[in-house]
């Protein structure tokens, strides 16, 4: 499995979809929980997430720090489940100008 490696300041977008048990999208209450490199966990509650249409939510940010990454969308209600996964943020390059 190959991790996605971003920069400091980089807007990343993690998105998920939330499907009910016959497979079709369902709208749900979504938590992103997403893990700094220091262990941290930073909680965006589901107001703070973009519905991109039925059962699908993305979220936007910029990394401050470098490290290993990680996030969780966590669906709670009628539907719950969980999706994630990881990715890596280098530090800022040296300028050569």
């Amino acid at each position: 499995m190959t991790t996605t490696v971003y920069d400091i300041g980089d807007t990343i977008r993690l998105s998920a979809t939330i499907q009910n048990s016959t497979g079709a999208y369902t709208n749900a209450t979504v938590t992103l929980v997403i893990e700094t490199p220091s262990s941290t966990d930073r909680v965006i509650a589901s107001g703070s997430l973009t519905s991109t249409g039925t059962g699908r939510y993305k979220y936007e940010f910029q990394p401050d720090v470098a490290g290993r990454w990680s996030y969780e969308f966590r669906s709670t209600g009628l539907v719950r489940g969980t999706q994630g996964d990881a990715f890596a943020v280098r530090p800022h390059r040296a300028s050569t100008q």
